[in-house]
């Protein structure tokens, strides 16, 4: 079987830019990337207390709309992977409204995806809620590109030309 992680474009490189202490992010082996933290614009953190684990690791749970449906999406911590656990399939490619479910904020906008069709929103890596400390992930569902910045350097990035559908 093989891995959901493409570790061939998911890479801290040797000599490369590590993660800083505060952010909890994890690198396993040099290549993997495990947010252990995420929070929203409120200081809620997204990953805490989560039921549903991906390899081990508790995953992030957004509150996501398509302003018809509201379902708790809970996405893995491994940056790369696509994995999510929710109750609705939203349409791939809809562009969708991404909250804390804790107090249900809308998550803050990073900059337009180069997907061309939505927008990268902040995961928030630390308390203080710097915009040089985050993980950013698309607003639409089904695009995979994302991105772990740290210190204003991006650790991580993930992106895929084709979109892929997921259930």
């Amino acid at each position: 079987m093989s891995s959901p992680v493409d570790k061939a474009r998911l890479k801290v490189p040797n000599g490369g830019p590590q993660p800083s202490p505060e952010t909890k992010v994890e690198t396993v082996e040099d290549v993997i990337v495990v947010l252990t933290q995420a929070f929203c614009p409120n200081g809620h953190d997204m990953i805490e207390g989560s039921s549903v684990a991906f390899d081990g690791n508790p995953g992030i749970s957004l509150l996501v709309s398509d302003g018809h449906v509201d379902d708790i999406v809970v996405c893995s911590p491994v940056h790369g992977d696509h994995r999510k656990a929710h109750s609705h399939a939203f349409r791939v490619g809809s562009r969708l409204d991404l909250k804390c479910p804790t107090c249900g904020v809308e998550l803050d906008v990073l900059l337009p995806c180069s997907c061309g069709k939505g927008e990268l929103v902040n995961l928030y890596l630390t308390k203080d809620l710097t915009e040089g400390q985050v993980a950013a992930v698309c607003n639409v569902w089904g695009c995979p590109r994302s991105r772990v910045i740290d210190n204003w350097q991006i650790i991580s990035q993930f992106v895929d030309s084709e979109e892929e559908e997921e259930g």
